[in-house]
């Protein structure tokens, strides 16, 4: 069951990472730069932004770790993220931009440049 959970996983999102409230801190204490999507499944907003992030992350999928967080799963309140989808850019843990806007994905990835 465990490798079947893992298998979809990987493949539910190519090239970004799904994070959840038992993996975050070991996921930002891994990595340099991550770049996080908060999002939820009934967020209209959330869905038009979907495939922007997915081609963010694949370009940058060199650069920086790229993961998405569903606000249903809990855990959001102690991050400040009152409002889906937002983006943001952990670097050493430690939160250094923030952005609520629904962006293309090439302005994404040079916001996402300009911060790391």
């Amino acid at each position: 069951m465990r490798k079947l959970l893992i298998f979809i996983s990987i493949f539910s999102s190519l090239f970004s990472f799904n994070l959840t409230p038992k993996n975050f801190n070991k996921i930002l204490s891994s990595h340099r730069v991550v770049v996080v999507e908060y999002w939820a499944s009934w967020c209209i907003p959330c869905s038009i932004l979907k495939p922007e992030f997915e081609k963010a992350s694949k370009i940058l999928k060199k650069e920086v770790f790229m993961a998405k967080y569903n606000v249903d799963l809990g855990g959001v309140k102690s991050k400040n993220i009152y409002t889906i989808p937002t983006i943001v850019i952990y670097k050493n843990k430690k939160e250094i931009a923030r952005t609520n806007n629904i962006m293309s994905a090439e302005a994404i990835v040079e916001w996402v440049r300009l911060h790391k």
